[in-house]
């Protein structure tokens, strides 16, 4: 009978002598391929037929002279990112009543225009909440940083101008002519979205004259890659020129907003007259008439007996507008402005946009005939350089007592699933909003016909307009996708 030692004796042996073996069986193998004990020591021992790395360089891509176009693409691409990456910003928008550290209230992009260093972005990357005085952080692809002073708004464009403190030289894209871009055409979009570093993505235009906010007609729609912290960079085409300013992406996703393949970006020429005026210390002013414009097509020729291609279509008329006082109808067709043939609706919107304060002449095609007609232009959402209108503006606070509603900015995440005007955050019992059944979280996008896209233009165009006539309000509720009118009588006060 065998004792527990000398069982555990044995098994020692018995591993020892496995263990032996199994040593002398690797070290033969690793001397019959050439590698010996000092391969094993290293740790390089295998079970496994050793695979020769030499293999990996065997395969080969495509001869240089097979893809040569596609090779100089890629060469003229980077040289594209070259030229235009070094005035590509980022601008991070602090409250400075944050105490110790300051609080960051946007962030987003910008592009240098002038070799002084004055900076476009977008209005609603400068302003944040407006809540405090704000700073402003400029950073440079290399990482420098700056402070910047902000030089002026057009909040109808949804545009500022910065201007960095530096006595320094800076490196500015040159403005292109939008007008000269055509869909198909091939653009490269940038952004520096919260000082990550410039980001580049490569597109076409979709279209020319998407309707998004205010008076903006006609916006680009780009199919190049933006995301939240890209808005208030460049669009530049091939030969690295501006030809848009990046301003916002319609997405669905509430919670994590991201590109889905729309995105808009306003034309450069507007940036230019804008940033021009802006220079010059004077205030962006458009011409403003009042009018809805739709699309021309075989169905509405059909029934307003018009047999031509060209013309704007008139859809709506605004109350109190100087299209209802000229005598301009729905389904009227402007066919010349000032003698000028219209091309497109597009093409209408622009001349009426420099001509603020001006009387025109209009050609309609008005039921079923030809007839002129005289408009004495106003201005579309004139812009000051006053702040929001505080509650100690005694005649101001009686008015919006009366009226019942708490006007909100809508966030950058609002506007980027294409939200745009004010967001209603509060109606007041027993007032004119609560009696036309307004809600807290509607949207009010459009005031007697004219669009607005903060609450100091909201603010200012109501005042005038109640304390002058009758208003017309249309709003929007998320929570059952309905759009209606709401309308407020003039009103005193004194």
């Amino acid at each position: 009978m065998i004792s527990n030692n000398d069982f555990q004796k044995r098994a020692i042996v018995g591993v020892l002598v496995f263990g032996v073996a199994f040593l002398l069986v690797a070290l033969v193998s690793q001397f019959r391929d050439g590698k010996g004990m000092l391969a094993l020591l290293r740790g390089n021992y295998s079970t496994e037929e050793t695979q020769d790395s030499s293999a990996l360089n065997t395969a080969v891509g495509l001869d240089e002279t097979e893809v040569p176009i596609l090779l100089q693409e890629d060469e003229e691409t980077a040289k594209v990112y070259e030229k235009v990456a070094p005035s590509v910003v980022s601008i991070t928008t602090e409250d400075m009543q944050g105490g110790s550290r300051n609080r960051v209230v946007e962030q987003g992009s910008g592009v240098i225009v002038t070799e002084r260093g004055h900076v476009v972005t977008n209005y609603h990357v400068v302003t944040g909440d407006k809540v405090g005085k704000l700073k402003y952080l400029v950073e440079l692809l290399d990482g420098t940083l700056f402070e910047a002073d902000l030089v002026g708004i057009d909040p109808v464009l949804d545009l500022a101008l910065l201007k960095i403190r530096s006595e320094d030289t800076f490196q500015a894209v040159p403005f292109g002519d939008s007008d000269e871009v055509k869909v198909g055409h091939k653009v490269f979009a940038f952004g520096n979205p919260f000082r990550l570093g410039v980001s580049f993505s490569e597109g076409n235009v979709a279209a020319r004259d998407r309707f998004l906010s205010e008076i903006q007609h006609d916006l680009f729609q780009i199919t190049a890659s933006l995301n939240p912290g890209q808005s208030g960079g460049p669009l530049v085409n091939v030969k690295g020129e501006l030809i848009g300013i990046n301003s916002s992406i319609y997405t669905k996703d509430k919670e994590f907003p991201g590109f889905q393949g729309i995105a808009f970006s306003i034309h450069s020429n507007e940036v230019k007259n804008s940033v021009t005026a802006i220079l010059q210390k004077k205030l962006p002013v458009r011409g403003y008439i009042g009018i809805t414009l739709g699309t021309i097509n075989d169905y509405n020729r059909r029934i307003l007996k018009y047999d031509k291609k060209v013309g704007a279509l008139i859809y709506d008329v605004a109350p109190d507008s100087p299209a209802e006082a000229a005598g301009l109808k729905r389904q009227d067709i402007v066919t010349h402005f000032n003698g000028k043939s219209i091309v497109a609706g597009r093409h209408l919107i622009a001349l009426l946009k420099r001509n603020a304060n001006n009387k025109v002449s209009l050609t309609l095609w008005s039921e079923g005939k030809e007839k002129k007609v005289s408009v004495e232009l106003g201005e579309a959402g004139r812009i000051t350089s006053e702040e929001p209108m505080q509650s100690s503006d005694e005649k101001l606070a009686k008015l919006f007592t009366k009226i019942g509603i708490t006007p909100g900015e809508l966030s950058s995440r609002e506007r980027s699933r294409g939200l745009y005007g004010v967001r209603v955050d509060g109606v007041s019992e027993s007032s004119l909003a609560a009696e036309a059944l307004i809600q807290k979280g509607d949207y009010i996008y459009l005031m007697n016909g004219m669009r607005f896209s903060r609450v100091h233009g909201f603010v200012t165009m109501l005042r005038r307009s109640v304390l002058n006539g009758e208003t017309e309000l249309r709003i929007f509720r998320a929570s059952s996708k309905s759009v209606f009118t709401v309308r407020f009588p003039k009103l005193e006060i004194e």
